[in-house]
């Protein structure tokens, strides 16, 4: 405990004391509990942290664009919750959220391509997994293509997604298949079943080979 005490006036000096007890320092004189306060510029005794000179502390003034590299604003607070939840701020705690495709719309960014790289084993393919299951959880339509390990059948399974397994005896995939756009062409008449069709044939011409 730290105890402020009022100035005490020099008394006489005992039988064995010298004058001006008690001696300057710290705790010197006082009961260990009750040691006083020391001055602002230490005790002005040998190895007491003395200063001969305390300076007042750099002041700047300036905007968070400029400042933003100097301690302690190294890292922004306040990340924005927008998009799947992918762990914590290894600083503040906070929730970190990444999904490119939630940034886009609200606005954050302008191109919502993503590039995963790092050693094996360190968590590329969980955090991937992570980002699919927050954008199907959203609504977005998912695709995986070429998923050779495989990573992401079991994946998309759980979420009660189609796994085509191209191959010899396996399934397989026809390119000019009309697909949805047939099945809609079938329930429509007239000019915009015209302009379907004439959809349909552009698309069929534009995979075959030239």
């Amino acid at each position: 405990m730290t105890s402020l005490h009022p100035a005490r006036s020099p008394r006489a000096a005992r039988p064995g004391q010298a004058a001006g007890w008690p001696p300057a320092g710290p705790g010197a004189g006082y009961p260990a509990q009750q040691a006083p306060v020391p001055p602002a510029w230490g005790w002005k005794i040998p190895g007491a942290g003395r200063a001969a000179h305390v300076a007042a502390a750099p002041e700047y003034q300036a905007t968070t664009t400029q400042v933003c590299g100097l301690f302690p604003f190294t890292a922004g607070s306040g990340t924005p919750a927008t998009g799947t939840p992918v762990g914590r701020h290894q600083l503040f705690g906070e929730v970190v959220c990444l999904d490119p495709l939630a940034w886009l719309r609200a606005g954050l960014i302008t191109n919502p391509g993503e590039f995963v790289l790092g050693q094996p084993g360190v968590g590329k393919s969980t955090l991937v997994k992570r980002q699919l299951t927050g954008a199907v959880a959203t609504g977005t339509r998912v695709l995986v293509l070429g998923d050779t390990k495989p990573d992401y059948s079991m994946l998309v399974e759980h979420l009660g997604g189609q796994v085509i397994r191209v191959g010899r005896g396996l399934d397989k995939i026809n390119p000019l298949d009309a697909g949805p756009l047939g099945e809609a062409l079938r329930r429509m008449s007239g000019p915009d079943a015209q302009a379907l069709r004439w959809e349909v044939r552009s698309r069929r011409l534009y995979v075959m080979p030239r």
